[in-house]
Order: C-alpha cells, then sequence, then structure tokens
C-alpha cells in the first residue's frame, strides 16, 4: 500500500518554489540577502535530515508476539549510511553559499540543483510508509 508523507511533500514543493524563483530572478528584484544567503535553506534542510536520521536510529516495536502471544519490545537497528544525503545537502548549501559571496566564482546553477532536490524529495515522498511491524 502506496501512502504519501504529508509534510516532506509540502517542504519539497517549498524548495522547489524557492528555486524558481531565484533562478526566475533576472530583473534582481529580490533582496540582496535572499539572493546571497539562499544556501542557508540548503543547510537547513540538511541539518533537519540528519537530525531526523539520528532520532530514528532504531525503530522500537512493543506489541504481543505473534507466535508466543507474549508482550514484547523489540528494537530494530537502521542500516548505516543514511546520514549520506544529509551530508551532501549540508555540502551543497556550503559549497552554493561560498560561491554566492564571491561574485567572480561563475556558479549559476544552485538553483537549479534545489529544483532538483526538491522534485527528488517530492518524488520519494509518495513512497510506502515505514513498516510499524517485523
Amino acid at each position: 500500500m502506496r501512502g504519501i508523507r504529508w509534510g516532506r511533500a509540502a517542504f519539497s514543493i517549498v524548495m522547489i518554489g524557492l528555486g524558481v524563483i531565484i533562478a526566475t530572478d533576472q530583473t534582481r528584484s529580490l533582496p540582496v540577502t535572499v539572493r546571497q544567503y539562499w544556501p542557508v535553506a540548503l543547510l537547513i534542510w540538511g541539518a533537519g535530515i540528519l537530525l531526523l536520521r539520528w532520532r530514528s536510529r532504531e525503530d522500537m516495536w512493543a506489541g504481543t508476539d505473534y507466535g508466543t502471544g507474549l508482550y514484547v519490545i523489540r528494537h530494530r537497528r537502521r542500516p548505516p549510511g543514511q546520514w549520506i544525503p544529509g551530508v551532501v545537502v549540508i555540502a551543497l548549501g556550503v559549497f552554493f553559499q561560498i560561491a554566492n559571496l564571491d561574485p567572480l566564482s561563475g556558479v549559476w546553477f544552485g538553483p537549479l540543483v534545489v529544483i532538483g532536490l526538491g522534485a527528488v524529495s517530492l518524488l520519494t515522498s509518495f513512497g510506502a510508509p515505514p513498516r510499524k511491524d517485523f
């Protein structure tokens, strides 16, 4: 059964909107602080990913065991390597922030990366919800 994670989908749409607004700002009508410091949104997003991964290192399940009927508490370890997306998003935020502060860097594709990351996050928000049982 497929579900949708509404919080993740809404945040993805906000990130896509931010990328589109920054990418289409040809007239430089956005405030200077928004044009220079938009990569901070990537830093916050990456920190949020790491925080969620850190908080959900283990799943805990409590309930009756199907075979014995006894009340049990079980832990399931999450596989290693789930911190990589957060570190990648933070690294992109740092790279684009440094590039924005240097006007001669020639990096212009940052908002397109934000749109792409938001699209990938939106597509993965339609995945199956995490299993609650073993």
